[in-house]
């Protein structure tokens, strides 16, 4: 599947830019404890057909 670039427009209160980590499975990016509980929208920056896939 090749991916395109999108724009994307946001309202929000703050944001963070940080590497998504193996977690299991899946991945999954730490936010600041005060987020717990409220809506939160990740979006990918780079695509992930220009990313080498990490196998176990």
């Amino acid at each position: 599947m090749v991916m395109e670039p999108m724009r994307i427009e946001l309202t929000g209160y703050d944001v963070v830019e940080k590497k998504a980590t193996r977690q299991g499975n899946s991945a999954h990016v730490l936010i600041p404890p005060s987020w717990i509980g409220k809506r939160v929208k990740a979006i990918l920056l780079e695509s992930v057909d220009d990313t080498p896939r990490v196998r176990r």
